[in-house]
């Protein structure tokens, strides 16, 4: 098993695109560009756009941190389900409160390439092949990583669609991804039912920068970051980890390291997520009930997972026990939807 992608640069996330299938910037829609269902997809992390906190506050979902748990309360989709889509077409639909400015490029010539959608708009891009494309939505313009806020990297083959929701860098927009077709795996609803407000009120305390809640290495990741608590959370975990025989190599390394699944965590992905979740004396459990309930863990994916059907640190999928159903292969699919904040 190899990490997932996390979204930083435009140029490494390119590098890998082509072998991903939708995955977002710090909301991600992923899958393979082949014909078979991965059962991992995960590529080398590179740190650069979210974090986690001291604390959560109630959250969406009343997630907290100190060791209490966390209470799941992922509230349910829109009533009316997303339009089925015909003609080998993506439809995007911006139910935000604010303009996003779209771009699509790379693996072919999509049609449009750029457009601007208003609150409230819908536009359809035609593609019937994408091995590896981009949807990302802006702030502004003119359009550049600067004021990215979201990215959706999407491969179309042979009439296949893979797709799931991964926020690793963080969360800025909340997504819903739905694939129309006639498989079984088709017509199935993935997304974070939280307004964007929301997100932006409900942040971990101090994890707010800009427009996005960030995920804790990429907060971790900047100079002027490094010393505050969020960075140093999860040393004492390292330190046990380093002292059990049966976990081996993490000392020295940083709570930055092992939000990221980087260095020692790169390989050792069962201690890893035992870390990030929680349960370094179960680290095999796929009990979720068990997870974010013994201080220190992730406050962020304690956070993110109390409301949103996602994965939230790179190796989240670990044994099976991400507790969300978030992947899903439409086969002889026809088109899909990409709404921006569904719930508005």
């Amino acid at each position: 098993m190899n990490k997932r992608i996390s979204t930083v640069s435009t140029a490494a996330q390119r590098a890998c695109a082509a072998a991903l299938g939708f995955t977002l910037a710090q909301g991600c829609v992923g899958g393979p560009a082949a014909d078979n269902h991965p059962t991992s997809s995960h590529r080398p992390l590179v740190t650069a756009a979210c974090a986690t906190g001291g604390t959560s506050g109630a959250g969406a979902g009343g997630a907290t941190g100190a060791g209490g748990g966390f209470t799941v309360n992922i509230p349910d989709p829109p009533a009316a389900a997303p339009v089925n889509i015909a003609g080998n077409n993506i439809q995007l639909m911006n139910n935000c409160d604010v303009t996003l400015y779209i771009r699509a490029e790379g693996g072919g010539s999509p049609n449009p390439t750029d457009l601007t959608l208003m609150a409230g708009q819908k536009q359809q891009i035609s593609k019937s092949s994408w091995p590896g494309g981009w949807i990302e939505a802006h702030s502004a313009m003119p359009i550049g990583d600067t004021n990215l806020l979201e990215r959706v990297e999407i491969t179309v083959v042979r009439g296949d669609i893979w797709y799931k929701l991964q926020y690793l860098n963080g969360i800025t927009l909340p997504i819903e991804v739905y694939a129309s077709g006639t498989g079984p795996e088709c017509n199935k609803r993935t997304g974070c039912y939280v307004s964007r407000q929301k997100i932006m009120t409900d942040c971990p305390d101090g994890l707010l920068v800009g427009q996005t809640c960030q995920a804790p290495g990429v907060y971790c990741a900047g100079a002027a970051n490094q010393a505050k608590p969020v960075c140093h959370a999860l040393d004492s975990q390292i330190a046990a980890c380093s002292a059990n025989s049966a976990c081996g190599a993490p000392a020295g390394l940083t709570s930055k390291q092992a939000y990221n699944c980087d260095k020692f965590f790169g390989t050792s992905y069962k201690w890893c997520a035992a870390i990030n979740r929680g349960v370094l004396d179960s680290p095999d459990s796929t009990d979720s009930s068990l997870f974010y309930k013994k201080a220190p863990y992730n406050d962020f994916s304690a956070w993110i997972h109390s409301f949103c059907h996602t994965w939230a640190f790179p190796y989240d999928d670990y044994n099976g026990a991400t507790a969300d159903d978030t992947m899903h292969t439409c086969r002889t699919a026809t088109g899909a939807s990409v709404t921006f904040c569904p719930n508005g």
